[in-house]
């Protein structure tokens, strides 16, 4: 999932080393990266927990949860600093290879 090209970033660093960054996206890229957090999540919480082999089938209402403004909010930071620390961790192998 590169959402690269389809977000900008503009960080700026603080007298204390601290920085702040801003990010644009479009409405599409917000969508992706609302799911990677989700899929992050899932996944973190099922590595954690894994499921029985056989699971419990839901009723379709139950399978269509409308989230709040605070949860896509986490759900959407989750998922930038997920893609961040695998941006970073593909840069710190990369190097270790050369």
């Amino acid at each position: 999932m590169d959402v690269t090209n389809k977000v900008t970033v503009d960080m700026e660093t603080n007298a204390d080393g601290t920085s702040n960054i801003q990010i644009d996206y479009d409405d599409e890229t917000l969508s992706i990266l609302i799911e990677k957090g989700i899929e992050d999540l899932f996944h973190q919480i099922e590595t954690d927990y894994p499921l029985p082999d056989e699971i419990n089938e839901f009723s379709d209402e139950m399978k269509n949860y409308v989230f709040t403004d605070k949860q896509l909010h986490i759900l959407l930071q989750y998922g930038v600093i997920n893609i961040i620390k695998d941006q970073l961790n593909r840069v710190s192998s990369e190097d270790n290879i050369e």
